[in-house]
């Protein structure tokens, strides 16, 4: 996870990373953009495993805006195997 203030460089960093990788097995979401969160919604192991199939990364950019973010992360890490997960917010991320 990365936390901090507002405009202090956390997209930017993660989009250099980025383009250091092979991004065809990440799935990239904004949590600004509405469609983006609705696929996190619906808070089940086969949704995630749906949209995790053959990722081993997930990225989510402005977490910070997706209710229950916290919630989701731990179900996907505890439930997906091998997925690796960059998460950027600008203020607390819930339980």
């Amino acid at each position: 996870m990365l936390l901090g203030p507002r405009r202090s460089g956390k997209t930017a960093f993660v989009q250099d990373f980025l383009k250091t990788i092979d991004t065809s097995q990440a799935l990239i979401l904004n949590g600004e953009d509405v469609l983006d969160s609705a696929l996190l919604q619906e808070r089940s192991v086969s949704n995630y495993s749906r949209l995790l199939s053959g990722k081993n990364l997930l990225v989510i950019d402005e977490a910070q805006h997706i209710a229950d973010i916290g919630m989701i992360l731990k179900l996907i890490v505890d439930s997906i195997e091998d997925i690796q997960i960059i998460a950027t917010g600008s203020s607390s991320f819930d339980n």
